[in-house]
């Protein structure tokens, strides 16, 4: 039953590429998620996107199935609120098809938890009559240059948030936006500043927006700020996407300058705004 069920969303045999292993003791009142051991980084990245295709575009696909990685406390943890979000669900067919795919060949974890945004630290986005929900992702790099190979890797998991927010990139304009392959994302980029840094390979800023968002960029109030601004519209309403930051060794003036910069993006554009990420 479980070789049909992939088989019908995936292009490779489960029999052939996987291992699959029943996670927990035997328990009549137990769920019991299944571990999900693949060959290849490729068959990683095929299930992977399959999985994502098959989510949004077959109305047969089981909406319970989730992926959750097992490698570290946090997944555990995510893995365990994944099990008691399904419990809530009284049919345990549906239970079974609850499926954890791990990578273990040296490189870093492929996997996306998708279960509903509530269940994590994730922005949530609720406006009067009609609920958005933006799944963000941000993470303090130093230096996305040098996990270039990582980000690669990790790109499909990427593609189950609207929003990536990323610090600390390193970055130069040297290096071009087709290098980071954020394939269907705009990419917003902030590089170093001299002005507020003695750093050459310190402070950036990068958000990338999915393109089926609607964006408007918003100029910088200040050039000598690490800063980007984006309104991004839902419908009728507006959202101010942005990121602000400044270094340890950042003096009072530069200080100053940050808080009128940020005071000037609020006052000049939440007037039409009704939430600020």
């Amino acid at each position: 039953m479980l070789e049909q069920t992939l088989g019908q969303y995936y292009s490779f045999s489960p029999k052939s590429t996987m291992k699959l292993v029943r996670l927990g003791k035997v328990r009549s009142d137990n769920f019991r998620p299944l571990k999900m051991v693949l060959l290849s980084k490729d068959h990683t990245i095929s299930f992977l996107r399959g999985f994502n295709e098959a989510k949004f575009k077959s109305v047969e696909f089981p909406t319970s199935s989730r992926n959750v990685r097992d490698k570290n406390k946090i997944h555990e943890r995510c893995s365990k609120n994944c099990s008691e979000y399904l419990k809530k669900q009284s049919c345990r067919s549906v239970m079974q098809s609850t499926r954890t795919s791990h990578y273990v060949w040296g490189s870093s974890s492929i996997a996306f938890i998708n279960l509903p945004i509530q269940l994590f630290s994730l922005s949530t986005l609720e406006i009067t009559s009609v609920n958005h929900n933006l799944c963000i992702f941000y993470q303090n790099l130093c230096g996305l240059r040098t996990k270039l190979f990582n980000v690669r890797s990790s790109f499909p998991s990427f593609t189950s948030y609207d929003i990536i927010i990323l610090t600390k990139i390193w970055l130069s304009p040297v290096i071009y936006r087709n290098e980071l392959v954020f394939d269907g994302f705009l990419v917003f980029r902030q590089h170093i500043n001299s002005s507020n840094s003695n750093f050459s390979c310190n402070g950036g800023i990068l958000i990338a927006i999915k393109t089926n968002l609607k964006t408007t960029t918003i100029p910088p109030g200040n050039v000598d700020v690490e800063q980007a601004f984006i309104t991004l519209t839902l419908d009728s309403f507006s959202v101010l996407v942005g990121m602000l930051i400044t270094n340890i060794i950042s003096t009072t003036h530069w200080f100053l300058l940050i808080l009128c910069s940020l005071s000037l993006n609020l006052k000049f554009h939440t007037s039409s705004v009704e939430q600020l990420i």
